[in-house]
């Protein structure tokens, strides 16, 4: 945590989120403000599509939504609305319901009731 531009709240000066499936990494979600050589939100792709593909058709089998079987283009990845920067509800959110993995009961009105409180 930092201050803001004007130092008086406080701000995230680095975070990062990342899917895994058993031990190989498969995507992370990084912010830095202080990134000089990136951008200070970027998406790092570690063979993607080798290790979530499998996932989605797992995760999407008994669907009857033929955009989720499997098929990386049409996952929506979060890129942080519009602060440009993925917040960790924006993250369960995307492996919830883009990649499939089961949420505890009620997760969807949690996450989006915990995001008004950010806005």
């Amino acid at each position: 945590m930092c201050t803001d531009q004007t130092g008086e709240y406080l701000a995230v000066s680095e975070s990062k989120f990342e899917l895994r499936v058993h031990t190989a990494p498969g995507i992370r979600f990084e912010y830095s403000r202080k990134n000089t050589s990136a951008p200070k939100a970027h998406i790092h792709y570690t063979g993607v599509a080798g290790i979530i593909s499998p996932a989605l058709m797992r995760n999407f089998a008994d669907t009857k939504d033929p955009k989720k079987k499997g098929h990386l283009e049409k996952v929506h990845m979060p890129v942080g609305g519009q602060r440009f920067r993925p917040c960790l509800e924006d993250f369960l959110y995307f492996i919830i319901r883009e990649c499939g993995f089961v949420g505890l009961h009620g997760w969807e009105n949690r996450l989006r009731d915990f995001k008004k409180t950010l806005a």
